[in-house]
C-alpha cells in the first residue's frame, strides 16, 4: 500500500494559506455565517481546510483546483475533505453534509507533514449511531474513528458517479 504521509514544500504551505485566506474573506464579503469551528478562529478553519485539500491532492497524484464558494461540492477528485491536527482525531459528518458522497480524513501539520487517514462514504456513516455525538455542544455529529476508514482508495469517479476526470496528472 502507498505510504500514508504527505510532506508539503514551503511553497505548497503558502499556497494552501493564500487559498484560505481568499476562501475566508469571499465568505465575509458575501455575509456568509461561519461554520462550526472549535478552538481555532474561522480564520484558521479556512486556512487549514485548504491546506487539509492540497495533502490529499498530493498523496492521489492529482491536481490540486483551488475552490471558492463551492460547499457543497467534492473538493478533490470526488472526495470530500476533513481534517484535525489530531492524530488520533475522528473524522466529523454532520447531519447537513451531503449522504452519498466519500469522505476522508487527514490529520497532522507538524513539520508541514500530514497523514492520510483513510475514506468513508456517507450513506455508511448515518448508519452506526454509536458514533452520533455532540462535541462542545455545537449540536449532533457522527465522530468517525479512523479504524473504521477504508484504507485502499479508489477511483471514486469511476465507482460511484460519471463525471470527466481531468484533474488526474
Amino acid at each position: 500500500m502507498k505510504d500514508m504521509k504527505v510532506k508539503l514544500s514551503l511553497l505548497e504551505m503558502i499556497l494552501g494559506s493564500i487559498v484560505g485566506i481568499m476562501r475566508h474573506l469571499t465568505a465575509v464579503n458575501k455575509g456568509r455565517k461561519d461554520n462550526d469551528s472549535v478552538g481555532n478562529s474561522i480564520f484558521d478553519f479556512h486556512i487549514t481546510g485548504a491546506i487539509y485539500e492540497l495533502a490529499f491532492a498530493n498523496f492521489l497524484n492529482v491536481y490540486f483546483v483551488p475552490t471558492m464558494n463551492s460547499w457543497k461540492n467534492p473538493d478533490v477528485a470526488g472526495y470530500q475533505v476533513r481534517g484535525t491536527e489530531l492524530n488520533k482525531g475522528r473524522l466529523i459528518f454532520r447531519p447537513k453534509d451531503t449522504k452519498g458522497e466519500p469522505y476522508v480524513l487527514v490529520t497532522g501539520g507538524n513539520k508541514f507533514t500530514y497523514c492520510i487517514r483513510g475514506w468513508i462514504m456517507g450513506t455508511d456513516i448515518v448508519k452506526n449511531d454509536e458514533w452520533l455525538s455532540n462535541p462542545h455542544g455545537l449540536g449532533k455529529c457522527w465522530m468517525v474513528p479512523q479504524y473504521n476508514l477504508n484504507k485502499e482508495f479508489v477511483d471514486v469517479n469511476k465507482k460511484f458517479r460519471k463525471i470527466d476526470t481531468w484533474w488526474v496528472k
